[in-house]
């Protein structure tokens, strides 16, 4: 059991807070959201919570203990986070949120995002 991962109730969160830059994240063995119970969680060859620990500014995301993910985990991972590298968290995201509202939402949530920020003119 990851302590991290549990409030002071032993409420299972799936995230922990790594000071300002960086938030770790418990990977869910299906779908694209955020695992909601400790169960849904994938196990590393120790038989622990695998993690990935994102940075807040750009969304890449990065194994956390990569020795502990196998074939099947390293799948998972880019299946979730990018076929390419460096991952992102943005890629996970835009997934589970054309699940939730289509694609042709999470088109215009993103053009509206990238003005927001900057990116376009």
């Amino acid at each position: 059991m990851d302590s991290r991962f549990y409030d002071n109730k032993g409420k299972f969160k799936c995230y922990y807070s790594q000071g300002e830059t960086h938030i770790v994240f418990a990977v869910g063995l299906f779908g694209y959201g955020r695992p909601q119970t400790d169960v849904d969680v994938l196990t590393g060859k120790d038989g622990h919570m695998l993690t990935v620990v994102q940075n807040i500014k750009t969304g890449e995301v990065v194994k956390e203990n990569p020795a502990m993910w196998d074939d099947r985990n390293n799948e998972r991972f880019s299946e979730i986070y990018s076929p390419i590298l460096p991952a992102n968290d943005s890629y996970r995201f835009d997934i589970w949120l054309s699940d939730k509202i289509g694609p042709e939402r999470v088109k215009l949530y993103r053009t509206e995002q990238n003005k927001l920020n900057g990116k376009l003119n």
